[in-house]
């Protein structure tokens, strides 16, 4: 087995070290010395520049997922702490671009963060090693020993020797690695300083602020929001010129709390351990020693003034990946490593300056502040408020790198000058070699789907912008693609008008094409972290019928199987057309006619689940429309519980949610954003699907709601009921939860901008539904879903007040998810096989039948 890298510490530094490298196809092992996964939020902020990272590494989605944006701060005047003295942002959201797409930090406690990045390491059998802890390290000239300590249950311990072709330390400013390799720590310690801070749950203060409580010159308590739902905070003591070591007491930190803020009505729960921090501003004299290297607070320590430490380390461990990749793989050689020492240090150097800075304004001067600081001056730093621009590190650069190459006379800078601006950069000038690339959205390919540098470039491949403004093949000229393999690069080739061919590079390239004149593109379509999601052909069978005189001759079934030769793709069909079955159906015609090719059919079957799964592809199989899926959870009103006089439904706004009906219109404006939200779902191997693990073996599949498909059920009710009354005329076709920020969908929507990442960050939660009125009892049933366990509850008691108003007796939901279900039958809905409209489904592929999950499987996909 060949050695591996060998990260220690599994916090965000080191976590992203592995990942990247598992990523390269690198083995890797990772260890961390405690016993247990960390739990509090600690750091929280992630930069632009982190998130872009994140897009690289995959786990950007997850992460928009879970976070929030920074909510403002509120400061209370005191005595009494309850009173606003005035409300601000910490940092300034800046105006995004095409080459800048996110403007804006976001805040997710660390524990979340790491949890993300454990759960993407472990896709590739990588899993941090607990309980195991560096104690030593003997360097040779092609590998490296580490000497760990395995704590076992019961007291005992276990000494393993590890070989490891490098070793990357990211266990924080206490950790073995820096000491083992000789790094010193060079900065100030704050003596008369200190910071206490926990996660507590607290009862009556509002999740939508970062509270304050300030005493000018002597300290600051803030309580910030961990997440945009529950009652958890991250609370903090901050001193200066006092030093709050005596609060790690639980008692005294508390009283401390309620004493200083006046809030003696806040309750705190579920306290968690206290953590006391001594303010250090330090930065090690050398990032490695031989084949070990520091990455994260192994390396620099910061204050938690403007959110840079962890974001710092994040980029430290990206720096650093891939190029211990290529020299583990031979593909470059040793001295490559000797750049991430060269590069990174000027720029922590400078972070660490500006975050020294900021430190001094966590605390206000004096008492006088309070007055200053509530008319503050554009632009200018002041008490818990940051507007330094390159917070956002977004113009990072390494200009001075002997790896990179750019045109002498553009720059006249000596390596010191370069490295002077490391951390600030260029703003408002071009891009250089050595700067941060930027993005360069709605690229399209030739087949007419759309793409982007920032989906293009990965962190386990270099990526070769070629230029071709005159049809020129660039790539071919400069000899790329003939001196790198495709692993090692991709090239990607743009030109501003016109459609060029492919670069010669072999079978997995493509071409791409901006019709707006931004560029074409060429790129390899390589591995990736994500389900790759691709649009298909498929189709629903609307309607079989047979008239009476003709039933029960076989004419039917005979049907369904010649249905098959017009829908599936020829390599799902047999050979040869079965002779006994007569004239096969005229290919030609089919394709001129745009049908055919189909990767699945589905339909809704009235008559039980066997024939239209004996309707299979020859007169002996069982391989037709199988039912999948064809579950129903309603309520039923009681007959008792007349609804002639309901409590009135109307658009509501609680402390956490402003929930708003939908219009028609509204409905098929919110399909079109859904359709990006169920593609962004499916991108994520686990996203949906009733078992985790199963989802990740599955082949998944649904239709999407828009261009129609979901409208359907709408037109069809308007069209067939519309003398039906009370239900008709309707108004009402669906319930939205929208951001307390915002009073109308469309606000909402235009909210989003017109990107596709923008969409997926702030998937709305909503429900429409139709109404089927064919049955013995009025229903109203659920078109679409889309909820989580905190809105689902909500959409329930709107749904249920607007079917008393409509008198309908029942409400339905067809394949509700099984964690929605479940809260749904605890609040007495029901849950039962159909006895109709069974939806069936014809897969055309090679995945077998258990591989396959019709995710969304619900009333909108009905024909």
């Amino acid at each position: 087995m060949p050695s591996p890298v060998l990260v220690v510490g599994g916090g965000p530094s080191g976590l992203t070290a592995a990942l990247s490298l598992a990523q390269h196809g690198v083995p890797v092992r990772i260890i961390d010395k405690a016993d247990a996964f960390n739990v509090e939020s600690r750091a929280h902020a992630l930069q632009p520049r982190t998130l872009e990272v994140f897009i690289f590494l995959g786990v950007h989605r997850d992460v928009l997922n879970l976070s929030r944006t920074v909510p403002p701060m509120r400061e209370y005047k005191l005595p009494g702490g309850t009173e606003v003295a005035r409300t601000w942002k910490i940092l300034e959201k800046l105006e995004p671009s095409p080459g800048r797409p996110l403007r804006e930090a976001l805040s997710l406690g660390q524990c979340f963060t790491e949890s993300i990045l454990r759960d993407h390491l472990g896709r590739y059998g990588v899993q941090v090693e607990l309980g195991t802890e560096l104690v030593d390290i003997q360097q040779g000239t092609e590998t490296v020993t580490a000497t760990v300590k395995r704590h076992r249950q019961g007291g005992s311990e276990e000494i393993e020797d590890i070989q490891a072709a490098y070793i990357i330390g990211g266990d924080g400013g206490k950790g073995r690695t820096r000491k083992l390799i000789g790094a010193t720590f060079e900065g100030q310690t704050k003596d008369s300083d200190g910071q206490v801070f926990t996660d507590v749950k607290i009862e009556g203060l509002s999740i939508h602020y970062w509270h304050i409580w300030s005493g000018p010159g002597k300290f600051t308590i803030l309580a910030r929001p961990v997440s945009d739902a529950g009652s958890t905070f991250n609370v903090s003591v901050i001193g200066q010129n006092f030093d709050p070591v005596d609060l790690l007491d639980r008692q005294k930190f508390k009283e401390f709390f309620h004493k200083k803020s006046g809030r003696l009505d806040l309750v705190f729960k579920d306290m968690k351990s206290l953590s006391y921090w001594k303010p250090n501003m330090r930065v090690v004299n050398k990032l490695s020693e031989g084949r070990v290297f520091l990455v994260g607070d192994a390396a620099h320590i910061h204050s938690n003034a403007g959110g840079q430490g962890m974001n710092a380390s994040i980029q430290d461990s990206f720096n650093l990946a891939w190029k211990v990749a290529l020299a583990y793989k031979g593909q470059a050689a040793e001295d490559l490593l000797s750049t991430y020492h060269i590069e990174r240090l000027p720029v922590v150097a400078q972070i660490l300056a500006a975050n020294s800075h900021l430190y001094t304004h966590l605390v206000q001067k004096k008492s006088s502040d309070v007055e200053i600081e509530a008319t503050p001056r554009a632009n200018k730093d002041g008490f818990l408020r940051w507007r330094n621009d390159a917070l956002f590190q977004l113009d990072v650069n390494y200009r001075w790198s002997p790896i990179v190459m750019d045109e002498p006379a553009r720059d006249k800078k000596d390596e010191d000058d370069l490295k002077a601006r490391a951390y600030q950069g260029y703003p408002g000038e071009g891009v250089r070699a050595g700067d941060r690339a930027p993005d360069a959205p709605a690229l399209l390919r030739t087949d007419g789907t759309e793409t982007s540098l920032f989906s293009i470039f990965k962190p386990y491949i270099h990526t070769a912008l070629a230029f071709s403004p005159c049809g020129v093949d660039t790539a071919a000229a400069l000899g790329l693609t003939e001196t790198y393999s495709a692993d090692i690069l991709q090239v990607v080739r743009l030109k501003r008008h016109g459609v060029v061919g492919p670069v010669e590079a072999g079978n997995d390239t493509s071409t791409c094409y901006d019709p707006n004149g931004t560029a074409l593109v060429a790129s390899s379509q390589t591995g990736s972290t994500t389900s790759e999601v691709q649009e298909v052909t498929a189709y629903g069978v609307a309607s079989v019928f047979t008239p009476s005189r003709n039933r029960k001759k076989g004419y039917a079934r005979h049907m369904m199987r010649l249905l098959h030769w017009v829908l599936a793709r020829r390599s799902a069909l047999p050979p040869t057309f079965p002779k006994e079955w007569g004239t096969p159906p005229d290919q030609k015609m089919l394709q001129s006619a745009g049908v055919a090719n189909a990767q699945f059919s589905v339909l809704y079957s009235d008559i039980g689940s066997e024939f239209y799964r004996s309707s299979g592809l020859d007169a002996l199989s069982h391989n037709g429309w199988c039912v999948a899926g064809s579950t129903e959870t309603s309520w039923t009103f009681d007959t008792e519980a007349s609804p002639s006089s309901p409590p009135q439904s109307s658009d509501a706004t609680t402390p956490s949610h402003n929930v708003k009906h939908l219009t028609q219109d509204e409905v098929t404006a919110l399909y079109d954003y859904d359709a990006d939200w169920i593609r962004d779902d499916l991108s994520r191997p686990s996203a949906t699907g009733s078992d985790a693990s199963q989802a990740l073996r599955a082949t998944r599949f649904t239709f999407l709601p828009h261009k129609g498909v979901g409208g359907f059920n709408i037109s069809r009710t308007v069209q067939f009921a519309p003398d039906l009354q009370p239900l008709m005329p309707l108004s009402r076709w669906g319930v939205v939860v929208l951001p307390q920020s915002v009073s109308t969908l469309p606000d909402a929507l235009a909210s989003y901008g017109p990107d596709f990442e923008a969409k997926a960050a702030k998937a709305l939660s909503f429900v429409s539904w139709t109404f089927d009125t064919g049955r013995k009892q009025k229903t109203l049933v659920v078109t679409r879903l889309r909820a989580d366990e905190d809105t689902f509850p909500l959409l329930l008691e709107e749904m249920k007040a607007v079917a008393r108003e409509e008198k309908v007796r029942k409400i339905g939901f067809w394949y509700l998810h099984p964690q929605l279900r479940s809260i749904a039958e605890a609040k007495g809905w029901k849950t039962a096989e159909r006895e109709d409209h069974l939806s069936a489904v014809k897969w055309y592929g090679d995945e077998r039948e258990e591989e396959l999950e019709w995710v969304y499987n619900e009333k909108f996909c009905w024909c």
